[in-house]
């Protein structure tokens, strides 16, 4: 990992915390349920503190939020937004398109929509961010770890620090690996492939009930593609003339709206207006 460029990435990473958002949020952490009740999902909750006593005792909207990385307060679960970037739009999309009913709004960032493309599936030539591709050996390295390990031994990630990954992560997909781990026999799998199923992703209500949704994507994404979202938003439209969706295509990079905001930037706000007046039930956002 001499590679001046992945370094530089690293250090971006590692200047990012979720304590710096307790000056406005109270920031709790805890562990989702898991399915055998021994393996500990971690979270953390975020309270904002401009909350009144009164207001914590009231059901507040939701916001679940799931990152990407190549894959008390009462809440009101009648107002539950699903925000995902990159992986974490992959998984958000899956959910709103097998839940539409518990969902109600989604503002999918940058996200994979389509793995099955040639950029998942096929070994060439892909800097992530000026990163030139890893070398095959950081998968086969990593594949053989866990061959090595007796099965008894082996316990479920259900949590690690992002840096110890990201090197595996750009592997798998710049080598064009990705259905090795995802897997790929079964159609559910791709965003798109379920649209073209007419007894899946609500196809009965025509799309009528899924959530609505603001997909945003760089140009020139260079970890995922904008070329995935693009089919994806075509095939809904088509397939499910009754969904909402708000889609803006701007310039940058994987990541580009990491300085934006809705008091400088009018299609973040337009797009953000668009789930918001859904799922708060509520007026749009207003700018001082």
């Amino acid at each position: 990992m001499s590679d001046p460029q992945f370094k530089s990435l690293l250090e971006s990473f590692e200047s990012t915390n979720v304590d710096k958002f307790s000056a406005l949020f109270e920031v709790k952490q805890s562990t989702y349920t898991s399915g055998n009740g021994i393996d500990q999902i971690g979270l953390h909750i975020l309270v904002p503190r401009s909350l009144s006593d009164a207001q914590r005792q009231q059901p507040r909207p939701l916001v679940i939020k799931i990152h990407g990385g190549y894959l008390v307060v009462q809440v009101d679960l009648e107002q539950t937004l699903l925000l995902g970037e990159s992986a974490g739009g992959y998984l958000a999309m899956q959910l709103a398109l097998s839940y539409p009913s518990d969902i109600h709004g989604l503002i999918a960032l940058y996200p994979m929509l389509d793995p099955q493309s040639e950029f998942y599936t096929a070994c060439y030539q892909k800097p992530f961010h000026g990163v030139q591709n890893r070398p095959m050996s950081v998968i086969d390295d990593h594949l053989n770890t866990l061959q090595s390990t007796p099965r008894d031994q082996r316990k479920p990630v259900t949590e690690v620090d992002v840096l110890s990954r990201l090197e595996l992560s750009f592997a798998i997909v710049q080598n064009g690996r990705i259905h090795e781990f995802l897997g790929n026999d079964d159609q559910r799998l791709f965003p798109i492939q379920r649209l073209l199923d007419e007894g899946d992703a609500d196809a009965l209500h025509q799309g009528a009930k899924l959530p609505p949704m603001f997909l945003f994507h760089g140009r020139e994404d260079s970890v995922v593609p904008h070329q995935g979202t693009i089919p994806f938003a075509e095939t809904l439209g088509k397939s499910r003339p009754l969904a909402r969706y708000h889609l803006q295509i701007q310039p940058g990079d994987h990541g580009f709206d990491a300085d934006a905001s809705v008091d400088t930037t009018g299609w973040l706000k337009r797009g953000l207006d668009f789930v918001t007046a859904e799922w708060l039930k509520a007026e749009k956002i207003t700018t001082p």
